[in-house]
């Protein structure tokens, strides 16, 4: 652990008077160069070799700026148009340097140059609170601007699993669906459940910002805890940098704005490594319990954050036993130590799926061995208390301790019967993926994959980055090889524990059958905090051979001007993936630039055009119609009609055909998706359909029908949530369960929505009721006086003053139990006798002059 900064009083440069400048007022006065400590007595740092040290670090971004992956960075247009690695001609000098050389010779240039500079200490010299605070809150801010910019605009892969996300987390409002691991994947629990929390501020929001408001807080937690983690280890200077590599990480923006909730892994790994570095400070009691419980958090996180644990676990071992202190051994301490160990390891390999269920000695290591190894380490446990609680606990009890807080909190995890259930299915190894005597030879197509898909060029990304892309941006690359060249040149444990997290990071992808990138998203926090650290270093040695008061706010904007060069060029290659409009990404797209003043209908003859899955998260709290057979567009009398947007499959020619004899003349507009090769059919078509075109005529595709006001409106729905969505099926009725809809679109898996106008003619105090197993809402006048809930209870029966008036009525169910609307009973004021309430507002309905009833064909084209 690198030591806080102390008062220290060797010259370092002759120049005592400007050196003397560097000091700031930070609450305690910052170290200037002049105040190194005698002990340590370093040679000044001269201003040629920290020039060396510049150029070879220009060396080494040379060298990358060659690689096809990074040089892109000059492409002046969209470099991501079609599904394949591009060839660019050069047209930078650049794309002519040799990459591999220069990579090579800066990087030992570095090394060597880092070990013949002095040492200093890595908090040497802080930035004053002002503006570390100042940078602290812009850098936050910069980061939740770059995760929250255009929060409507989904990422162009939006598909099924997307849904599954979704609708898990809605089902948790409305069917009160709590998983404790969620069986799509197992899922972990954090992102759900955070995202649903933040759903119930707003009800009305979407699925799909919900779901990226919780990505953006948990990247702000894990920003947080970078600069703490910097900050901890080389004080404010390094926490800043730190910050600053993670807000503008493009990695960390993709992943945040993918909305899948990977993210939850880079804040475990963020808090394990922090409250880490605070037990290594002060290793006491309290600070052990903190650690265990940061370990713990993990198992809520992303699935790669289960290799840290017990690495962690492992470390903190080792560090106990550094100290001679601890080197003493009993029965019961041995049980505490190697034995808890053992255990941990045991468990870990167990349930991860790496050992075989059906061996012997693995079923009674399971089972008794497990039940006799926890009574040994519970009964060493006590009799280790009772001996250290007087005269102090040692460092042993205190990680066994912690130890002990990791496993009570996995415990509900350890203890669910699927937790390695999708770990064993993805696995390199499993059956269902690869073939016998295969695996091994996976896992080294595996790793070459890896490093390519991080740092190089793949032609499989699985969504994340485009084609032809890198993973990890030039910045992080570049200032991670800066840190790596320091950690060789001035090796300690804690740099080479932070190396070997980046490689334990990649375990979870190279150990699957698919090293997609979502898997290595873990690899952030080691690779980000290697390049602040190299950053940090280099700053240091700036301020080593400038002793001048001018060189902190040199560096800085230095640093600044580099920063600002690689946020423009990440946020360009964001957004020019981000516009990869697939499938569903494209429909959609078209079809919220026309609702607002178009009704939009999809038409779904090819089965392919779109998910309806996908696209009810995509729809969310939108009027988007899925047109049927036959579509009935119902109006008031005095309602005004919109022209009709009709989006359809660019394959589907019966649909085409189908749309153009009602409506001969239209004109179709096309569009194709990136995927798409010249000679490809364009993806989607569209056309608009003007208002007094469509028929009155009921066996018209489209047709008109005018209603009484005091009619019904139905609207279907699929199973996301309670009545929300793509709008399925949608007409007006007298009484709720007239001419019922499909049975498709009433099946348990669906929902319908049904308001309209209760006109009341007599004041008083209503008494409703319920009788349904249907989860049910109901609102009277926008409050929700009445609703059933999944488990059968909730309010179903109420008592309601109501004025002489118009009233508006709300019900929204989900066909759980019975296919029909459910039956609202009411009970006037006076009467004792029930009614259904779609009767008693039919009976009490104003008359109304509707146009009389005209099959009315559709109008020719002009």
């Amino acid at each position: 652990m690198v030591p806080r900064k102390k008062k220290l009083k060797t010259k370092l440069s002759p120049r005592k008077a400007d050196s003397s400048r560097l000091r700031r007022k930070s609450g305690k006065a910052a170290l200037s160069p002049a105040k190194l400590s005698a002990k340590d007595k370093p040679v000044p740092l001269g201003a040629d070799r920290f020039g060396y040290l510049v150029a070879a670090f220009f060396t080494v971004m040379a060298g990358l700026l060659a690689l096809p992956n990074y040089n892109l960075l000059f492409y002046p247009g969209n470099a991501f148009i079609k599904n394949q690695i591009q060839v660019f001609p050069p047209t930078n000098w650049f794309a002519h340097l040799p990459a591999t050389p220069l990579i090579l010779i800066g990087f030992i240039a570095l090394a060597a140059l880092f070990r013949m500079i002095p040492p200093v200490p890595e908090g040497g010299w802080d930035i004053p609170v002002g503006p570390a605070r100042a940078g602290f809150w812009f850098f936050m801010a910069l980061g939740a601007y770059l995760r929250l910019e255009n929060p409507h605009q989904p990422v162009g892969f939006f598909w099924d699993d997307h849904y599954t996300i979704d609708s898990d987390i809605r089902n948790m409002l409305d069917f009160h669906k709590f998983y404790f691991l969620f069986p799509v994947g197992w899922r972990e629990p954090l992102f759900p459940y955070l995202s649903a929390f933040l759903w119930l501020f707003d009800s009305h929001a979407t699925g799909q910002v919900v779901v990226l408001l919780a990505d953006v807080l948990i990247d702000m937690a894990a920003l947080w805890l970078f600069y703490l983690i910097g900050k901890e280890i080389g004080g404010r200077r390094m926490g800043l940098l730190l910050l600053a590599l993670g807000a503008i990480c493009k990695t960390m923006v993709m992943v945040c704005k993918f909305e899948y909730g990977n993210n939850t892994c880079v804040l475990a790994s963020a808090a394990a490594m922090l409250f880490s570095l605070r037990l290594l400070k002060k290793p006491g009691l309290k600070h052990f319990m903190e650690w265990g419980a940061a370990l713990g958090f993990g198992a809520f996180a992303y699935v790669p954050f289960r290799p840290w644990t017990p690495v962690f676990l492992g470390a903190a071992w080792l560090w106990v036993l550094s100290d001679k202190k601890e080197r003493r051994f009993d029965a019961y301490r041995l049980a505490l130590g190697p034995g808890l160990l053992l255990a941990w390891a045991f468990l870990f390999i167990y349930k991860n799926s790496f050992l075989p269920e059906e061996s012997g000695w693995v079923r009674f290591l399971s089972g008794p061995g497990a039940v006799a190894a926890g009574l040994a380490l519970a009964s060493s446990y006590g009799r280790v208390f009772l001996e250290e609680k007087k005269k102090g606990f040692s460092k042993l009890f205190g990680w066994a301790t912690g130890a002990f807080v990791t496993a009570l909190i996995m415990a509900p995890f350890y203890l669910h019967p699927h937790y390695s259930e999708h770990v064993a299915d993805i696995s390199a190894f499993s059956a269902k993926f690869t073939a016998p005597g295969q695996g091994w030879r996976k896992v080294w197509e595996n790793t070459s994959f890896t490093w390519k898909l991080l740092f190089g060029q793949v032609d499989h990304v699985s969504r994340l980055p485009a084609i032809g892309d890198s993973l990890y941006e030039f910045g992080v690359a570049a200032c991670a090889l800066l840190g790596l060249a320091y950690f060789i040149a001035r090796p300690g444990w804690l740099p080479a524990f932070v190396v070997s997290l980046f490689f334990i990071s990649t375990v979870g992808g190279i150990l699957s059958n698919g090293p997609h990138s979502f898997r290595y998203v873990i690899c952030d926090l080691p690779l980000l905090l290697t390049g602040a650290w190299g950053l940090n270093r280099l700053w240091l040695a700036a301020l080593q051979a400038f002793p001048v008061r001018w060189i902190n706010g040199a560096v800085a904007l230095a640093f600044l001007a580099f920063l600002g060069w690689e946020t423009g060029e990440n946020h360009k290659l964001t957004w020019e993936w981000m516009g990869q409009e697939a499938q569903n990404t494209i429909v959609w797209d078209q079809a919220r630039r026309e609702m607002p003043d178009h009704r939009v209908y999809l038409v779904q003859h090819d089965p392919g055009f779109y998910a309806a899955c996908a696209m009810e998260v995509l729809a969310d709290q939108s009027d988007l119609f899925q047109a049927a057979d036959s579509n009935s567009i119902d109006l008031t009398p005095d309602e005004k009609g919109k022209d009709l947007a009709v989006l359809v499959s660019g394959k589907d020619t019966d649909g085409q055909k189908k749309i153009e004899s009602e409506f001969p003349g239209i004109v179709w507009n096309k569009k194709s998706y990136y995927l798409q090769s010249d000679d490809d059919i364009p993806y989607l078509w569209w056309t608009e359909i003007p208002f007094d075109r469509i028929p009155t005529d009921e066996k018209a595709y489209f047709h008109v029908r005018r209603v009484s006001p005091w009619t019904w409106r139905r609207r279907c729905y699929g199973y996301y949530g309670l009545g929300r969505g793509l709008v399925l099926y949608e007409d007006r009725v007298t009484r709720w369960n007239d001419n019922l809809p499909p049975r498709s679109l009433i099946d348990w898996n669906n929902s319908m929505r049904v308001e309209g106008d209760w006109n009341v003619t007599a004041a008083g105090s209503y008494k409703l009721a319920l009788r349904t197993g249907n989860v049910l809402w109901f609102f009277l006048d926008g409050k929700k006086v009445m609703e059933v809930t999944p488990e059968g209870g909730g309010r179903r029966t109420c008592q309601v003053s109501l004025e002489r008036g118009t009233h508006h009525v709300e019900l929204v169910t989900a066909f759980a139990a019975e296919h029909q609307v459910p039956t609202v009973y009411v009970t006037a004021p006076g009467s004792g006798t029930e009614q259904p309430l779609d009767e008693l507002a039919a009976s009490t309905a104003p008359p109304v002059d509707l146009p009389a009833a005209v099959s009315t064909p559709a109008p020719e084209a002009k």
